[in-house]
């Protein structure tokens, strides 16, 4: 069976301080928002919360919540949050997919691994987010989405509990938007609610 990639699609890079960050920005996006969300949050699996992610989130979201799984399509109102120690990864058709290689930059799950993944899509209507991390994951993937014709939002860094990650992305690529937290999901569901 062959799968079309969805159409639209957000991606989201967060490290340290990611968490509280992530609630702000699903938070105020509404259970029928048009279009689907993958996440990488860093977290390795001898750090990996007593409760999973996605059902911690789920206090705070409207959305649906999942790891992702391998095969999985993207869609509307669900968000895919790549597995504690997990790579995280769209394939050509838009299926995902999850894996076990090894740490980028030290990092497994590496938000470069999805961006750059995500890049290599027939599609230009891309929204790659960098939020507060402390280190520069994410930098190279969200050059390559937005050389594919994606868009690219970053976390004010003065603002970030950890600024490393979107001062990165902003030294190296000329970022489309810089919001703070209480601006993300607001713009979000203005740019995608007429879908």
């Amino acid at each position: 069976m062959t799968y079309l990639p969805p159409q639209h699609l957000i991606v989201i890079g967060a490290s340290a301080g990611g968490f509280n960050a992530l609630k702000m920005v699903l938070g105020v996006l509404p259970n029928d928002f048009p279009v689907p969300i993958l996440v990488v949050q860093h977290c390795s699996a001898a750090h990996a919360y007593k409760r999973s992610i996605p059902h911690l989130l789920a206090e705070y979201c409207q959305l649906k919540l999942h790891y992702a799984e391998n095969g999985a399509l993207p869609k509307a109102g669900h968000v895919y949050i790549a597995p504690p120690d997990y790579h995280l990864r769209v394939d050509i058709s838009g299926l995902l997919m999850i894996s076990h290689d090894q740490p980028v930059r030290f990092s497994r799950p590496s938000i470069d691994v999805l961006f750059e993944s995500v890049s290599r899509l027939k599609t230009s209507h891309i929204t790659a987010i960098i939020l507060t991390g402390s280190n520069s994951d994410g930098t190279k993937g969200a050059k390559a989405i937005q050389q594919a014709g994606g868009k690219i939002i970053i976390q004010y860094p003065d603002e970030a509990e950890a600024p490393e990650m979107p001062k990165s992305v902003m030294t190296h690529i000329d970022v489309d938007h810089m919001l703070y937290l209480e601006q993300i999901g607001p713009f979000l569901w203005e740019h995608y609610r007429s879908l």
